[in-house]
């Protein structure tokens, strides 16, 4: 404790020090030269100060115009020709003045705005007004004044336009009376130019009131003030003159006041006498920004009283210093222990495992020691923790880069193999091909599991709710899991309930992921007995238009232990690992599967006795679209399961032509193969570069580019073929071929610039929809695929006379009934997506989505003959384009009632 001893016997000669400082001080304070400088500083200080809070006024109003005037620059982009086109300019002169009200209404002490264009050219009142109704604050459009009425040298009315023109620079004018409000104002104006070409100018008038108010405001010392001039002595206010005064209208006596007054240096603090029987004033001038000069000043009387006032307190000062030295003593006392106390908080945090305050006790005795220690120890912690969290992004990265890797040769496997069922006979070749299908789309899953697990990480996995059918899904789901159950020897039961609605709402694909991960878990943990599949459903109470679909997988397999429970959703990690060594799978499963339930309000329920089976369920609430009951599906599927489908085309194209770039050999091989049968022809690239040379001179009805590439990129190369002026493919519509599958893909390429997009590995089915809806309609032919529907033949004629759609219309941009009913069926299946999507972008202020959204829709709905609807969606388009979210947000609900009223006709139609 010697240290803390030496602690006091400091103290105490700290206290000595501190009478010592404190006598000397008030003596010093007594001076009177001492006195004067602080005074001056005092007096400096704020004059600074004030002068900073009416040059804020002054920025203010500077920044209002500066918007306006940036407002009008960007503005100028959407209206080109507005100052050749008098109808344009009509709508920019609108769009700014809304813009200039709107500013000038929350500009403080603003009394008119304006855009007045060259009088020379335009004519002499030409631009917008508004000005302010003092007798109840609105603004109102006011007559410009007539240019035409005064020369041009006529500076006194005109010079407002003139002198800032001339100058070629934004400034304040001087102050000048408004006959028409009864107000003095102060203008500042910024000249507007375009491409070397004098447009006008853009103003706001200020009214010196607000400044006059700001200065009288401004108290120094007791009795002091400030006041206001203009740099050739005008008084904008002052004491004596509070409503101003021109330098010629006050006395001779006041004049040269104010010339002594201005003659002096700015910035320091003097003394001037304002008259012979007055006593002299400590003032300080500053120039503010537009050239005016604010003054501060105070009488010598005013300046004593805070030196008779220290007098006074001079008296107490022996009694002070017996007090502070006591007090002094406990707070050091305090000093001691409120460390201790602190580290003791802090240390409790540490317990916890919250590192985030450090040990901030500096002294070299006992205490300080100990803080250091401590400090020493969490910070060793922290540096752990960071080195795990960086490990961990660097393996979530990995397996994201990865996984995305992986799926350019899976893209050839899939692609050569839908080539050999299509065209192989031989039962025994097709069986190979099914199994290497098969093997493939495990390949895929595992590999998707990596990538979800890694945006489940990143906070990036969301859920995408559509129309489905329920028993698709499980049939998709029975077919995927029956072939491993018979390889293994184990019996699939179903319980399935016939009266399910057969057509529900929500996210298909996540839905089927989680059974999918169950199902193939239950299969791989068993090795004899069986696997019972069961699909129900209950009646929700308070939501009549909702069930909650209720699934169960139970298995005799191997079951889990009571202590193996919690690793069931750990990543990476799989229970008794030399046990089920020669199990495939990547330990993500369950944990995806999980986390994929928590996003859609449930959760996974699991029951399992060890070496006995296990059985897992969950429960989840989805929208009915229709009540319409799946029925016997079991009688359906088996009845169904020993069908083939036999490849056919939807259409040929002999007549097409079509390009397409990949870096990969064996890709560009798997995509002419995939479209062999529609005869369009294929010119295939393997390089950016390769691309932009031939597109520049040959025609192509579409161009296939593949987003991730050596050199050029996707991006890169699409940006310089659509820069090349005279290229044939300007208005080629450009498909991006990525292995990119996260949601938001398309608005993301979309905004870089292509028209669609299309994932490896490619679906043979989506690829030929999307040349059906892209290539030239004079151009495609029915195909082997393209069935005579003669329901939706007459469903045509059930759409004339709607008024919602002109058929005729429709056929001449499709050429064929066929193509117009794929077109009418594949728009229908969209409609429900658009809507969520549009009302999602309104609700979050995403204008820019959509517009995109606007976009599409527009071109979809004019190439099925909804003119009107067509129309709509280019002016909501275009509203998007100008960033107009009030004209969005007004019309959005009619279009999607629009939308909806089409939704109806056409299901009713097909």
């Amino acid at each position: 404790m010697k240290s803390l001893q030496k602690k006091l016997s400091r103290l105490i000669a700290t206290l000595f020090i501190i009478s010592s400082f404190i006598l000397m001080l008030t003596a010093r304070l007594t001076n009177r030269d001492i006195i004067d400088n602080d005074t001056s500083e005092i007096m400096s200080r704020s004059a600074d100060y004030y002068a900073c809070q009416i040059d804020d006024l002054f920025d203010a109003s500077e920044q209002s115009v500066m918007s306006i005037y940036n407002y009008a620059q960007k503005r100028a982009e959407t209206y080109s020709d507005f100052l050749t086109d008098r109808e344009q300019r009509n709508a920019f002169t609108k769009d700014i003045a809304e813009l200039g009200k709107s500013i000038a209404e929350n500009t403080e002490g603003a009394m008119a705005v304006y855009l007045r264009y060259n009088p020379d050219d335009f004519g002499p009142t030409e631009g917008f007004w508004y000005t302010i109704d003092t007798s109840d604050g609105s603004w109102v459009e006011t007559e410009p004044t007539d240019m035409s009425l005064y020369d041009r040298d006529d500076l006194e009315h005109v010079g407002w336009y003139y002198i800032p023109v001339e100058s070629g620079q934004a400034m304040w004018m001087a102050p000048y009376f408004n006959k028409n409000l009864g107000i003095e104002m102060i203008s500042y104006i910024i000249p507007y130019f375009k491409d070397g070409y004098t447009v006008g100018i853009i103003g706001m008038d200020i009214s010196l009131d607000v400044l006059r108010k700001a200065v009288s405001d401004i108290s120094v010392y007791a009795g002091g003030s400030a006041y206001l001039l203009t740099a050739e002595g005008d008084v904008i206010y002052h004491v004596n003159h509070k409503n101003g005064a021109s330098f010629d209208e006050i006395s001779a006596e006041e004049q040269e006041q104010i010339k002594r007054l201005l003659s002096n240096e700015r910035d320091n603090a003097f003394w001037f006498r304002p008259a012979r029987r007055t006593a002299p004033e400590k003032s300080v001038l500053k120039e503010l920004k537009n050239g005016m000069i604010l003054g501060v000043g105070a009488s010598r009387r005013s300046i004593a009283i805070p030196q008779i006032r220290l007098a006074r307190r001079m008296l107490l000062t022996a009694i002070l210093i017996v007090v502070v030295a006591t007090l002094i003593c406990l707070l050091w006392v305090k000093s001691i222990v409120r460390p201790l106390n602190k580290m003791t908080d802090i240390a409790d945090r540490y317990a916890e495992g919250d590192y985030s305050e450090k040990m901030s006790v500096e002294s070299n005795d006992e205490i300080g020691r100990l803080s250091k220690s401590l400090q020493a120890m969490s910070e060793s912690l922290t540096n752990q923790i960071e080195i795990a969290d960086s490990a961990n992004r660097a393996k979530s990265e990995f397996l994201s880069n990865m996984s995305h890797e992986i799926r350019t040769p899976i893209n050839a496997v899939l692609g050569m193999n839908e080539m050999i069922q299509r065209e192989s006979d031989d039962e025994k070749i097709l069986l190979y091909s099914s199994n290497i299908k098969t093997a493939g789309n495990t390949l895929l899953g595992l590999i998707n599991d990596i990538l979800d697990f890694s945006k489940i990480e990143a906070g990036k996995i969301e859920i995408l709710p559509v129309e489905y059918d329920l028993s698709s899904v499980v049939n998709d789901l029975v077919n995927m899991v029956r072939s491993r159950a018979d390889d293994k020897g184990l019996k699939l039961e179903l319980d399935i309930d016939k009266d399910i609605p057969r057509l529900l709402f929500g996210d298909e694909v996540r839905i089927k992921q989680i059974i999918t991960n169950i199902l193939t878990n239950a299969v791989k943990y068993t090795e004899k007995g069986t696997v019972c599949f069961k699909v129900g459903f209950d009646r929700i109470k308070d939501d009549p238009e909702a069930v909650m679909l209720k699934v169960a997988v139970k298995d005799t397999g191997i079951g889990m232990r009571k202590e193996d429970m919690d690793k069931l959703f750990s990543e990476f990690v799989r229970i008794e690992e030399k046990r089920n060594r020669n199990i495939e799978g990547t330990g993500l499963g369950m944990a995806i599967t999980r986390s994929l339930l928590d996003k859609m309000g449930s959760s996974l329920q699991v029951e399992s006795v060890y070496g006995v089976g296990s059985e897992f369920s969950f429960e989840l609430r989805q929208k009915v679209v229709k009540w319409e009951p799946m029925g016997d599906f079991e009688t359906t599927f088996e009845a169904a399961s020993g069908e083939r489908k036999v490849y056919k085309s939807r259409f040929t194209a002999p007549s097409a032509r079509v390009l397409v770039v990949d870096d990969n050999t064996t890709n560009l091989l798997v995509f002419e193969s995939l479209i062999k049968q529609t005869h369009v022809k294929v010119d295939s690239v393997l390089s950016g570069d390769e691309c932009i040379s031939l597109s520049g001179d040959v025609k192509y009805d579409m161009i296939f580019l593949d987003h991730m590439m050596p050199g050029k990129d996707g991006v890169e190369t699409l940006l310089e073929m659509k820069a090349m002026k005279h290229s044939p493919n300007v208005d080629t519509p450009v498909i991006c071929l990525t292995a990119n599958a996260i949601s938001g893909a398309r608005e993301e390429y979309l905004k870089d610039g292509f028209d669609d997009y299309l994932t490896k590995p490619i679906d043979p089915d989506r690829l030929e929809k999307m040349m059906l809806e892209y290539l030239p309609k004079y151009k495609i032919e029915k195909g082997d695929g393209m069935s005579e529907n003669a329901a939706g033949k007459k469903g045509i004629e059930a759409l004339r006379g709607s008024g919602l759609i002109d058929v005729n219309a429709g056929l001449k941009c499709l050429q064929e009934e066929e193509i117009y009913i794929a077109v009418l069926e594949e728009f229908y299946s969209t409609i429900d997506k658009y809507t969520e999507d549009l009302n999602a972008s309104v609700e979050s202020g995403d204008f820019g989505n959509y517009m995109i959204l606007a976009h599409a829709l527009k071109s979809s709905s004019l190439s099925i003959g909804a003119l009107d609807f067509s129309q709509k969606a280019k002016t909501l388009e275009e509203a998007g384009v100008r960033g107009d979210g009030d004209y969005i947000k007004e019309n959005n609900e009619a279009f999607i009632k629009d939308l909806g009223a089409l939704k109806d006709l056409i299901g009713k139609a097909l």
